[in-house]
């Protein structure tokens, strides 16, 4: 009885560890954060944007350093290429794809949420290796995520972007 349960712990073990992956932690630096509350209310917020890269997802995480309660974490599946946020799922919008010279080379997407309610956020513009560049929101701020020291003009065309 002893063995068995010793080989069903080891089993176990081997099965967590290989789910899991090598992890591969990577920080870059600030990000500026524009928070539209509204066309001319707009904060300004410098985050931390953390990438952690395993086998089967990859998890972004922006930390705001005055208040941790507004730090804000997404996770995106490759394979699938679905992205969670919060307790949301969202999926690529089909067609939807654009370029930013100058913030990435590689194009963005834009993301709506699987959920069917009308106080939903989206859409979620968003590339794999950028991370998230805005979330939009009916009900809450519109999220603009751009490189440190960047500038409001910019932020505001991408506001405009996700009220399309």
């Amino acid at each position: 009885m002893k063995k068995t349960i010793v080989i069903l712990i080891l089993t176990l073990i081997s099965l967590i560890s290989e789910s899991c992956g090598e992890v591969v932690k990577t920080t870059f630096g600030n990000h500026m954060v524009y928070v539209f509350i509204s066309d001319d209310n707009i904060k300004e917020r410098e985050y931390l944007l953390s990438k952690e890269i395993r086998t089967e997802v990859i998890k972004y995480t922006y930390e705001y350093e005055v208040d941790n309660d507004k730090n804000l974490e997404f996770t995106y599946f490759p394979k699938s290429n679905r992205l969670n946020f919060g307790a949301d799922e969202f999926e690529e919008t089909e067609g939807a794809e654009f370029m930013i010279d100058t913030i990435s080379k590689a194009k963005f997407k834009k993301f709506h949420s699987t959920n069917t309610a009308t106080d939903v956020t989206q859409p979620i513009f968003f590339n794999e290796d950028y991370g998230i560049l805005a979330i939009g929101n009916v009900m809450a701020p519109t999220i603009v995520f751009l490189p440190y020291k960047s500038d409001l003009k910019t932020a505001k065309g991408i506001f405009d972007m996700t009220l399309r």
